[in-house]
């Protein structure tokens, strides 16, 4: 998929891609453990009462976007 994406010349619209599929697979990934699996409570992602699902995607995008860089590079 990685090789499909790259072939779209805008770097814009590549990135854009790129994270469009990062995020709806991690989303449709929580959805299943949490909703259909029952796995993760849904409290679980609370610190201090704060909700940081946020926090946790926002870490995940910067992750995923150093990992695609460095695979990139190989």
């Amino acid at each position: 998929m990685k090789a499909l994406i790259e072939r779209i010349r805008s770097r814009i619209l590549q990135w854009t891609v790129k994270f469009a599929v990062f995020n709806t697979t991690v989303c449709g990934a929580y959805w299943l453990l949490v909703k259909v699996f029952t796995v993760i409570p849904m409290d679980e992602f609370t610190v201090f009462g704060i909700y940081v699902w946020g926090a946790f995607v926002l870490i995940g995008n910067v992750v995923f976007m150093v990992y695609d860089w460095a695979l990139t590079r190989l």
